[in-house]
Parts: C-alpha cells; sequence; structure tokens
C-alpha cells in the first residue's frame, strides 16, 4: 500500500472527513523524519498532526509506537479516551497507575500500544529509563503543550520538564521530537528547541488570531484617595479599607453574574481565579445565586483526582454549564460551546491567558472573554511567585542551581508585569496580546473593550 493511501485511511480512521491545509505540511514533515515545532491555536487540532503519522508509521512498520508528554492528568486522560472511542490501541502511564507500570510497557514492547500518554515526571522514572530507553525506542516523541516547558520546567517547580531533552538523547535510537503549543513568544521558542535537542526543526507557524472572540478588562482597582483624606485613626482607615474591599467583591460577583446571564445563556461558562481560596469564595457564592443554582462546580488541585474526574465528565456532558476553576483546569479541554471565559483575577502572564481565553468558541461561533483585575492582584500575584514558600524551596536547592532559580522567578515576574503592561496600553486588547506572542503584523480587532473606548473618545 503506497504512504499516501496510508494515510489517508489513518485520517479515515480518526473520524475526520479531510485534513486542513495547516496541518498537511507537518504531518508530511514528520513523515520525512523532520523534527517540527508546531504553534497554532487551540482549534487547529494539533493531535491530528501527530496522531496521523502515528497511525501511518505503525501500519508501514508494526510495532512503531509514539510517545506523547503531557502537562496534565486530565489532557492524558482525555486524549486515551477519544483515541480508545476510535478504536484505536493507546494507553496511559502516570502516578496514578504505576503499579501497572510493567504490564503496560510489555505490552508497547509487544507492539500492542500505537500512542502512550504521560507526564515529564512518570518519564523520569527508573521503569521508563531501564525499561525502554536502552531497548524499545518510540520512532516519534511528542511534547505537547510545549510551552510549560518554559512555564513550568524551572528547578523549584517542575524540574523533570528539564531533561525530556537528555531522555531524548540517551536512546539509542533517536526518535523524531515534535514540540506543540498555542503560545510560544520567541525566546520560549528558542528554549523549547534548545532544551530537548531539537535537529533543525521546522517551524510550523498558524495565525493565533480569534476574530469569533471579543476580548474584555475591567479593572476594578480600589479608590483609596477618600481614605487617605480621612480624619480617623489607622485603625478606622483599615477597617473602612475592608468594607471597600468587600463591596468590590460584591460588586465583581453581581458583573460575574450579569456576563453570565448575557453571554453565557447560550452555551457553558470557565470562571478563573487565581488560588483554591478565591475558586471556594466564588463558588459558594454563585451556586447560592436563584438564577444558578444547580449549575456551578469547581475544580482545583486541592480536590482529589476521583472528585476532579467527576466534576470533569458532569462539566464536559453538560450537566453542569458553569464551573469555576484555578489554572488547574482547562488545558487541552476540548469542549465546544463555551460562549464566556472570565476573568474573576488577574493571570500570572499573557501566554497563560491565551491559554485561558482559547476555551472559548472553540465551534468558530462569537464568544466573550472578560478580565477583571485590580491592582491587589498584582500584589497577589508577585506573593505566589516570590513569597516565602517559593524562596523555602528554592533554599534547598544546590547552591550551585539557586541563581539559576533566582532568575527563573524574576523571569516570572516579568511575565506578570508584561500582562498589566498590556491591559494598561491605549492600543487594541487583542493586537497587544499576539504582539506579545510574536504576531508582529496583528491588526487591531475592533471589537475589544480598548477599541470601543477609542471609538467613544473619538466620538465615531
Amino acid at each position: 500500500m503506497k504512504t499516501r493511501d496510508i494515510v489517508k485511511e489513518a485520517v479515515q480512521k480518526l473520524g475526520y472527513k479531510k485534513l486542513r491545509k495547516a496541518q498537511i505540511q507537518p504531518i508530511n514533515d514528520l513523515m520525512d523524519g523532520k523534527d517540527i515545532l508546531l504553534i497554532a491555536p487551540t482549534s487547529m487540532g494539533k493531535s491530528a498532526v501527530f496522531q496521523v503519522p502515528g497511525l501511518a508509521q505503525a501500519k508501514q512498520k508494526p510495532g512503531s509506537w509514539v510517545l506523547v508528554i503531557e502537562p496534565t492528568l486530565a489532557l492524558i486522560h482525555d486524549q486515551v479516551r477519544r483515541l480508545r472511542e476510535k478504536s484505536i490501541s493507546a494507553a496511559c502511564l502516570t502516578g496514578e497507575n504505576a503499579g501497572n507500570g510493567d504490564s503496560i510497557l510489555t505490552q508497547v514492547r509487544r507492539g500492542e500500544i500505537t500512542f502512550l500518554f504521560t507526564t515529564p515526571e512518570q518519564l523520569q522514572s527508573y521503569r521508563f529509563q531501564t525499561m525502554l530507553v536502552p531497548n524499545h525506542n518510540p520512532w516519534l516523541v511528542v511534547v505537547d503543550e510545549a510551552h510549560c516547558l518554559t512555564d513550568w520546567g524551572s528547578f523549584h517547580f517542575r524540574p523533570a520538564y528539564r531533561s525530556i531533552g537528555q531522555t531524548i538523547q540517551k536512546m539509542k535510537h533517536r526518535p523524531v521530537v515534535a514540540a506543540m503549543t498555542a503560545t510560544a513568544p520567541m525566546r520560549y521558542r528558542i528554549d523549547i528547541v534548545l532544551s530537548l535537542g531539537m535537529k533543525k526543526p521546522k517551524l510550523h507557524y498558524t495565525s493565533l488570531a480569534k476574530p469569533n472572540l471579543t476580548l474584555m478588562a475591567r479593572d476594578y482597582t480600589l479608590d483609596t484617595s477618600v481614605l487617605d483624606s480621612l480624619p480617623v485613626s489607622k485603625r478606622e482607615k483599615k477597617r473602612q479599607l475592608e468594607k471597600l474591599r468587600e463591596k468590590t467583591l460584591q460588586n465583581k460577583l453581581k458583573e460575574a453574574v450579569r456576563l453570565i446571564k448575557k453571554y453565557g445563556s447560550g452555551g457553558s461558562v470557565i470562571l478563573y481565579a487565581t488560588t483554591r481560596n478565591s475558586v471556594e469564595f466564588v463558588y459558594n457564592n454563585l451556586k447560592e445565586r436563584e438564577e444558578l443554582k444547580g449549575q456551578v462546580v469547581k475544580y482545583h488541585s486541592g480536590m482529589t483526582a476521583e472528585k476532579k474526574n467527576k466534576v470533569l465528565g458532569k462539566f464536559l456532558s453538560g450537566k453542569k454549564r458553569i464551573i469555576v476553576a484555578t489554572s488547574a483546569f482547562g488545558m487541552g479541554i476540548d469542549k465546544q460551546d463555551v460562549r464566556l471565559v472570565l476573568h474573576f483575577e488577574l493571570p500570572l502572564s499573557p501566554v497563560e491567558w491565551y491559554q485561558q481565553i482559547g476555551r472559548a468558541g472553540r465551534d468558530g461561533r462569537d464568544a466573550h472573554v472578560v478580565l477583571f483585575y485590580q491592582e491587589d492582584d498584582i500584589k497577589q500575584n508577585r506573593a505566589i511567585l516570590t513569597g516565602k514558600k517559593t524562596m523555602q524551596e528554592i533554599e534547598k536547592l544546590p547552591d550551585t542551581l539557586q541563581s539559576i532559580a533566582l532568575d527563573e522567578i524574576q523571569t516570572s515576574v516579568c511575565k506578570l508585569e508584561a500582562l498589566v503592561d498590556l491591559l494598561h496600553q491605549d492600543s487594541c486588547l487583542t493586537q497587544g496580546l499576539l504582539h506579545y506572542l510574536g504576531e508582529r503584523n496583528a491588526p487591531a480587532c475592533g471589537c475589544c473593550s480598548t477599541c470601543q473606548r477609542n471609538r467613544k473618545k473619538k466620538g465615531v
């Protein structure tokens, strides 16, 4: 059977009528044994880029398999489930099923599994390093959501990301390497290529613009000028400040409900908050609203895996329409009908913001993304990035690594500041975000909150 016919058969088995134009060349490059760096929006169908050649290679050379490295368990379970529903042999090896690791890897060696999904941490486990690395190598290694290598692969948080490239180099038969993400500014691209030891990778870039999304930002920074001028004690000023903060919180909740009713009534809603406490606060308030009763669930890393999977199932199936979550939720989740993504607080970076708003409007229909922010959020995020817990973790590192870890933290702070600058600029929000992500020629969208404000100023 000719290669073209094998690829066509793989496309049909995956349930696609035909490949999109942006998918064809990356697939051809992988089939030709070339490393690729694929940067494309969430709706482009990046999974097909490695699944099609994975099936085709297994057909041509029985026993060939693909190793896919994912950042989260939710994403792994989602990918495995989708492949198995199409009767395609896929499995995962994570901390949850590590006890079955020997059996799973034996199936891989026998050629019974075509796609094996794992995390960076499991890839560094003794089992992987002794059973697969020296002997039965994959023909393709895929690092999905590759921006996580730069964002998360630090010496004090998920350092295993920085060992993926070393593991690839140890393999007796070097596999083809594919890195895929929706967000990779130039610095990220260089970091990904060097860290993974990619060989002259082909860069495939699809515009990250999503014209069906309307970006809006609302500044809830407290105006404390009146308090500063009050002739009262510091204690009284502090009490008044807390009352002002409480009033602002209630205003944000009230506005969140209004936006959910206005923009989210025709589909699903994702509401992001930065911390677990914030998620609990927003969830407890929204679930009590009469108009939202029975529709709201929560999701954060403090919940058990069983509880998170249950919540995820209810949201993806449509049994629950609104989810309040931290950044632990969302990456790679394919729910087509999300009409509103609302941030109750400031994200940590432009990359995180873009990743999260990418959950909206995946069906191509109009959707809204709204960001609430205030000065207190900046202080909170700085504390997350440079707080006591983080510094204690760094102090445990060898002296030679401490300065590198501190540099990484400073870089994270710079990303936060870049997002703040983006929100305070007078030009198009969408254009500014895309420019940060490396898309230099993006036009003004004409519909974001900044573009709307500028039109009003001009009397248009």
